[in-house]
């Protein structure tokens, strides 16, 4: 005779029995998984945030220290509860924040309140490793006082981060700040930065070249420029500026400034284009000891442009190349270079648009227009090839050689 278990019993108590296969309900911490978190205060240890945990909501300000790293997950939604509070890494000492998303599922900050602002994600000196991949930041923005502007979503002081596919929404200020040795690395991409009141960059001259240009986006912000800081304006070793589509202004002055023995050289690609405020200038070789050179030669087709923010006669002040007599020529072509020579002394009295004092170089198949006096200023026993030049509307000589 067949004995006949009823089924559905023994199927109950499979389902009560532990080790049956259900998922653990709880993380490596002992908290219920699939639901939503808080965070406040330092990570000292490693730690991920999930994104079956979302939204993740920061209630006072996370600083990354310690050698921890933080991780979140692809897909993680992260908001911050108030408008002070932000996300620090390596404030002090080391740490790390590993943002990795994908195109399906990118990282989200933002504010709780979407008509609201949040602070700012800092990375500081010590931040390794230090690497956003498809995340958005949205409404951030940081208090006055880390530069000459106020704030900004992403602040990189002192330290290298990856950007690949981030983008930067509705910033007040700056949607980013790149100052204090800070960098952006040379894997970087597909950085955008938009909507934003502001401008889509703040940055120290001599950090320019690491902003990424291949597939970014910096345009449809309240100002379209990169704005170049003055608190650190000394450029002492070789660079490029790269055209990233929107122009660098010059907030106040640029100086390119080294050794005789290693003259660092500023290099501005074809299609670059400087906006200069009331006063501003740039001065390769400001002093007789400093050693520098200029390269801007752009083409037809992309030319460089020096111009002032107030399209009026004399508004800033011009370029001057000058510094120590073994300082390598400096070379200008396909150039247009507008309303500069504001009549002042520098460390030299700059009374053209264009200065070249006690050095060579060359300025070919460029414009020079609408200067305070002399469009091009030369003195000094040196060679400087003019050739295949326009000028119109200088107050002055079109060059005056002495």
């Amino acid at each position: 005779m067949t004995l006949r278990t009823p089924l559905l019993p023994i199927l109950a108590l499979l389902v009560g029995c532990p080790g049956s296969g259900d998922k653990d309900l709880s993380d490596d911490t002992g908290e219920p998984v699939g639901a939503p978190k808080e965070h406040c205060g330092d990570i000292t240890a490693d730690e991920t945030w999930f994104a079956r945990d979302n939204p993740h909501t920061v209630t006072c300000t996370i600083s990354v220290r310690d050698g921890a790293t933080l991780t979140l997950e692809p897909g993680a939604q992260v908001q911050f509860a108030r408008g002070d509070y932000e996300l620090r890494v390596a404030p002090e000492g080391a740490g790390g924040l590993m943002a990795e998303g994908t195109e399906d599922e990118p990282i989200r900050l933002f504010a709780v309140d979407e008509t609201e602002t949040w602070h700012s994600l800092g990375f500081f000196a010590g931040a390794a490793p230090a690497v956003l991949r498809y995340v958005e930041i949205d409404q951030a923005t940081t208090e006055p006082g880390h530069t000459a502007f106020a704030g900004g979503s992403i602040i990189v002081s002192g330290a290298e981060v990856t950007l690949d596919h981030v983008t930067i929404t509705r910033a007040e200020e700056c949607g980013m700040l790149l100052v204090d040795g800070g960098a952006i690395s040379a894997e970087s991409q597909s950085l955008v930065i938009t909507g934003g009141e502001g401008w889509p960059v703040c940055a120290h001259a001599p950090l320019l070249e690491t902003l990424p240009a291949v597939g970014s986006d910096y345009t449809g912000n309240g100002y379209d420029a990169v704005a170049v800081d003055y608190r650190e304006f000394v450029i002492g070793t070789s660079t490029a500026w790269r055209d990233l589509e929107v122009p660098y202004l010059i907030t106040d002055r640029v100086e390119v400034c080294g050794p005789e023995d290693s003259p660092p050289t500023l290099t501005l690609e074809p299609g670059v284009d400087l906006i200069f405020v009331e006063d501003a200038y740039l001065a390769v070789g400001p002093r007789a000891e400093c050693a520098a050179n200029l390269i801007a030669e752009g083409t037809t087709e992309a030319p460089i442009t020096f111009m002032g923010e107030d399209a009026t006669t004399g508004s800033w002040g011009g370029v001057l190349i000058a510094g120590h007599p073994n300082s390598p020529d400096s070379s200008l072509r396909h150039v247009e270079l507008g309303y500069g020579g504001k009549d002042y002394w520098f460390f030299y009295p700059m009374l053209g648009a264009l200065n070249f004092y006690g050095v060579g170089g060359s300025v070919i198949d460029s414009s020079v227009h609408d200067a305070a006096c002399h469009g091009i200023d030369v003195r000094g026993e040196v060679t400087v090839d003019i050739s295949g030049m326009s000028y119109a509307g200088n107050g002055c000589e079109d060059v005056r050689i002495q």
